[in-house]
């Protein structure tokens, strides 16, 4: 599935990964990850073991549908 641009919650210069992208970073073998903070916002950094390259995803939560307030998540549900 591909996000139109009226729906892409990524601000300027970011995009959001595709499915096959995100199951890539599980791959252990190929991809170190960790719980890290990048100015200040808590995430998880994946980085490829072959070229160091390496993206930061960063916490996320959710508006709670009973009353609408922001829940935050320590796991980062993508």
């Amino acid at each position: 599935m591909e996000w139109v641009t009226a729906n892409d919650p990524s601000p300027a210069g970011w995009r959001v990964p595709t499915s096959e992208e995100i199951e890539k970073l599980l791959d252990t073998v190929k991809v170190k990850n960790e719980w890290t903070t990048k100015n200040g916002i808590n995430g998880r950094k994946f980085t490829d073991n072959t070229n160091g390259n390496s993206l930061f995803f960063p916490t996320v939560g959710w508006r709670e549908k009973s009353d609408g307030r922001l829940v935050t998540s320590i796991d980062g549900l993508y």
